[in-house]
């Protein structure tokens, strides 16, 4: 996102405030300001997009 919200920045902080977008059937509530949410930011269906994949392993004692 580093493309589009610079890190320590007031949209960074709010972003790490709200922790995820909620989509219920009626509404959403983007963590990210609507305009890079819905645009920049969104992954669409036949476009190239940049994206960020992150796997994480968590053993039985919490490494």
């Amino acid at each position: 996102a580093t493309r589009y919200v610079q890190p320590g920045s007031i949209v960074d902080r709010e972003a790490m405030r709200r922790g995820t977008s909620v989509f219920l059937p009626t509404a959403t509530y983007p963590m990210f300001p609507e305009n890079l949410a819905m645009g920049a930011m969104s992954l669409r269906q036949g476009e190239l997009c940049n994206a960020v994949t992150v796997s994480v392993v968590l053993h039985d004692d919490g490494r």
